[in-house]
């Protein structure tokens, strides 16, 4: 798999570029098989894992997903698929239906096949844990802070907006998880740091990316998975505002503070340059 390749007018990169960068990089978290689309990887994706995403490159905020599921067919050796999208929309059918309609659907839209990795829920719902990235003012990356997104028990996606979830403490999502083993706790917890800290250095080779936010999911072995990567680009960044959602509001206050103080360095830096 060769490295990514970054897009100079969005100043960032897609799912699937995202993707073959990391994978050509050692990190200590998990990432699910994933593939551009095509008739032939989904074909192959399909029929040798229990369920995918499918997801446009260029999305945010859940948009545009479609999971898909194999399901029992009872008396026959046919294998049946369901579908559904992050609006609610379903499908059932065979795998050549299946294959058609997504093609149709995504005809007209750079997207990704990708395994749906073995992740655990919370109370039936999905849930990612968030871990945002900003850069100091000196330039150095630090760890801003985590939270748990809980996405609705129907929803197919943990994102807020788009499930209709809530927004927890990590600490309650993995006393919740594993509340009797403190040790897969520090451990999901020093991963998902210590991942962190690897994805931005990996990135730093692409742009000088601000802010970087991770989307990781966790199993029953307490192994963590990287789902997402999304970074500050000509569209916006990361959610600070996921943050006023806790109980403490601290954490907030601190990323909005390193945020103002690196904006300030950052346009006085430009000042110093046009008046040298």
């Amino acid at each position: 798999m060769g490295q990514g390749t970054f897009d100079a007018e969005r100043l960032f990169l897609d799912k699937w570029e995202m993707y073959k960068a990391l994978s050509s990089s050692t990190i200590d978290c998990k990432l699910p098989l994933t593939e551009a689309l095509t008739e032939s990887s989904l074909r192959h994706m399909l029929l040798d894992v229990e369920a995918i995403y499918v997801k446009p490159v260029n999305t945010w905020g859940g948009e545009g997903i479609t999971f898909v599921t194999r399901v029992q067919n009872p008396g026959s050796q046919e294998r049946l698929y369901q579908t559904k999208d992050s609006s609610g929309n379903q499908q059932s059918g065979s795998i050549d239906v299946i294959v058609h309609s997504i093609l149709r659907d995504y005809a007209d839209i750079p997207s990704i096949v990708q395994q749906s990795a073995p992740l655990l829920q919370l109370e039936s719902a999905p849930f990612d844990v968030r871990v945002l990235m900003q850069r100091e003012a000196d330039g150095e990356w630090t760890y801003a802070g985590s939270l748990v997104r809980r996405g609705s028990a129907t929803s197919i996606v943990s994102n807020i907006g788009k499930s209709g979830g809530t927004v927890i403490p990590l600490s309650e999502a993995l006393r919740a998880t594993f509340p009797l083993d403190k040790h897969k706790r520090r451990g999901v917890r020093g991963r998902c740091k210590q991942c962190g800290y690897q994805v931005c250095r990996i990135l730093d080779g692409y742009h000088a990316f601000d802010e970087i936010g991770l989307d990781f999911g966790i199993d029953a072995d307490g192994v963590v998975w990287l789902i997402e990567v999304n970074t500050n680009d000509a569209l916006g960044g990361p959610s600070h505002e996921l943050f006023l959602q806790l109980p403490d509001k601290e954490l907030h206050r601190q990323i909005a503070e390193r945020h103002r103080s690196r904006r300030v360095k950052t346009a006085l830096s430009i000042l110093e340059g046009i008046f040298e």
